[in-house]
């Protein structure tokens, strides 16, 4: 005879029936399998003896009874003899670990904001009158938050939970920070893509979205299917078995099927939701597949039935938030459905974009202090700073978001650009050096110390800079960048011979910078150190030389170069210099305030030098960027009166040579 199971897998309450008559010994589990036999209420049938994963779930616990067995049973032979057999479930319970469950989440969603996501949340949604979690080992929670971020945008929504009359999950309080789409429409596609990918392999479908609504379909028969014909054994029949809820333990969600125990009441909120839901369907598949007018109409028209429906507004304002010119309609919808203040993280950025700056900072802090998701509450509070005039209320937003999101780099970055403007050194290194160890990898450790230290030395803090900078050096030694940026904070430390080195060091270290649009800068750094600092006027030049006429520093380039050759005495060089000036000027390659300046010296030069006609093209180019300039066209006068002397005068006229014409450009 076998006793009954201690547990009752197969049952967990109710009169004991007559046990019935098996022969042999039960047979020890079979580590092959994790299917034992177990005996309750009179039935025999089949458990799992260890939980076993599917995707990201856990299946902890799996029965099913095998009818219609005759009786007295012979068990020597352990489990494998019921393979053929068609059982009947009785009970399972769905195991979502939160943590697995999120970084499947990462995965599947990692393109959905338009940039990398930085990492994703799940949290359990308590109803208000609910103990919070962690005063008791098991509750029943309302559903699951949902929240994914990058390093500018934030997505968040809830799955309330409804299992009367068969399990939905209800999609509410949809909320985003950066997105171009409204919060809903991200929403509703972040939810098809997850279905898609949960439902990989299986057939039909585990999960079907109609609007907001999510219908769970046999759940635990493609769980079993997915898990019981790997260990050889028939799928038993699923019919009967009901969702019975969810539960917390242990800091994971449980969700129970069985044959005999009812469904737990949905709450009061839930209730709604779904009503909600279900007027809501067309209008939400609408813009989920990116038909916002017809979802617009759709709105509208379920407004016009049930005018005080906060979703359907919320959903509609969020439609005409981003849109320029529909702000102020959007704002009116809110202030319709209880005020903008109470909409969250919507009323909050709509206020923003309707230019109600006041209202929206004290909006961005009450949204960012009822967020559950901290990297969207620390980017409300960012965009709350962003708006502040005082110092203090800026610095307020920026603590409160490190505070929420310590993780964020972008919070703490702003922080740190905010210390170092208001003179707070030590905390503007401290938040440094919170970033440098928050980073993985010595690639991304030297990209902070290089920022860092660039910043710093902007802000006129060598030491600090110095030391960051040198700490970008040793993470990556051959890195142009950190050693540009060390060579230029030593040559305002009048380190000059040190910031020459380190320069050229910088040049040589790509090849492919010499002579390239990107080296411009560095060319032009290193040629002022050679000939300002060292007065080495020739490597200078040569150095200037070497710029791009497609740099954007090609102009200072050349401005330089003239400079330079006339304080060497090289006065054809100077002037050499001064034309591919106006050359850049004539291709349209050429910025206006450096060009026209370097054109009004190289004016001047010529002047000076008796090269009238040469002077005249000079402002002639020079006007074309500034031909409004009264100084500039009084010049122009002047040595257009000048030039036409002198081709009146033979005797001043050179011979052989075109009236007007200068130096070639080579």
């Amino acid at each position: 005879m076998v006793s009954e199971a201690p547990h009752g897998a197969l049952g967990a309450s109710g009169p004991r029936a007559p046990v019935p008559e098996v022969r042999g010994a039960v047979a020890s589990p079979d580590d092959a399998l994790p299917l034992r036999l177990a005996l309750a209420r009179g039935s025999l049938g089949i458990e799992l003896n260890r939980p076993e994963g599917v995707g990201p779930l856990e299946v902890r616990e799996l029965a099913f009874s095998l009818p219609d067995l005759r009786y007295p049973l012979d068990l020597s032979k352990g489990v494998k003899q019921f393979r053929s057999r068609r059982g009947r479930l009785q009970r399972l319970v769905l195991v979502l670990p939160l943590a697995a469950l999120a970084a499947w989440l990462e995965r599947c969603l990692q393109e959905h904001l338009g940039e990398p996501l930085l990492g994703a949340r799940l949290w359990i949604i308590d109803p208000e009158d609910a103990s919070p979690s962690t005063e008791a080992a098991t509750h029943v929670p309302l559903g699951i938050g949902v929240g994914v971020f990058s390093a500018s945008r934030s997505l968040a929504f809830d799955l309330w939970w409804c299992a009367p009359e068969g399990p939905r999950l209800v999609l509410e309080r949809p909320r985003a920070v950066g997105l171009e789409l409204s919060a809903l429409a991200a929403s509703l596609r972040a939810v098809d893509r997850l279905i898609t990918d949960l439902a990989e392999g299986t057939s039909p479908r585990i999960a079907v979205r109609k609007g907001r609504l999510i219908e769970v379909g046999d759940v635990a028969g493609a769980l079993c299917r997915r898990l019981l014909p790997s260990y050889g054994w028939r799928v038993p029949a699923t019919d009967g078995v009901r969702a019975v809820g969810l539960e917390v333990r242990e800091g994971n969600v449980e969700l129970a099927f069985d044959v005999d125990q009812e469904p737990v009441e949905a709450p009061r909120e839930v209730l709604l939701a779904l009503e909600a839901a279900y007027r809501l369907r067309a209008a939400d598949d609408l813009l989920a597949v990116g038909k916002d007018a017809e979802a617009r109409q759709a709105l509208l028209e379920v407004l016009a039935d049930v005018p005080g429906l906060t979703s359907a507004a919320h959903a509609l304002a969020g439609l005409d938030a981003p849109v320029p010119g529909r702000q102020e309609a959007a704002l009116a919808t809110l202030e319709d459905a209880g005020g903008a203040e109470q909409a969250g993280p919507l009323g909050a950025l709509t206020l923003v974009s309707a230019g109600h700056v006041e209202r929206a900072r004290e909006a961005l802090m009450r949204a960012g202090a009822a967020e559950p998701f901290g990297p969207l509450a620390a980017q409300l509070y960012c965009r709350g700073a962003q708006l502040a005039e005082h110092p203090t209320a800026r610095l307020l937003c920026l603590d409160r978001a490190v505070a929420r999101a310590p993780t964020l780099a972008s919070a703490r970055w702003l922080r740190f650009e905010d210390r170092v403007r208001r003179g707070d050194l030590e905390g503007a290194v401290a938040d440094a050096q919170h970033l440098e160890a928050a980073s993985v990898g010595p690639s991304a450790r030297h990209g902070v110390c290089l920022r860092a230290g660039r910043r710093l030395a902007e802000g006129g803090y060598t030491d600090a800079a110095r030391r960051f900078l040198e700490k970008a050096l040793r993470y990556a030694p051959d890195d142009p960048a950190a050693r540009a940026a060390l060579g230029r904070l030593f040559a305002s430390l009048g380190m000059k011979s040190r910031a020459v080195t380190l320069l050229q060091s910088a040049l040589h270290a790509d090849p492919a910078l010499e002579g390239e649009t990107d080296a411009g800068e560095l060319l032009l750094d290193l040629a002022r150190l050679l000939g300002d600092g060292l007065d080495d006027l020739p490597r200078a030049i040569g150095r200037l030389r070497q710029i791009s006429a497609r740099s954007p520093r090609a102009i200072e380039g050349r401005a330089l170069e003239a400079e330079y050759c006339e304080r060497l005495g090289d006065l054809t060089g100077a002037s050499r210099a001064y034309a591919r000036v106006r050359e850049a000027v004539e291709l349209g390659w050429a910025r206006h305030r450096d060009a026209l300046l370097a054109l009004r010296r190289g004016a001047e030069f010529e002047e000076r030098r008796g090269e009238i006609a040469m002077a005249e093209r000079h402002l002639y180019a020079a006007l074309s960027l500034a031909p409004s300039d009264p100084e500039l066209r009084d010049a122009y006068r002047r040595v257009a009166a000048l030039s036409s002397g002198r081709r009146e005068s033979p005797s001043t006229e050179p011979r052989g040579t075109p009236a007007g014409s200068g130096a070639q450009i080579e």
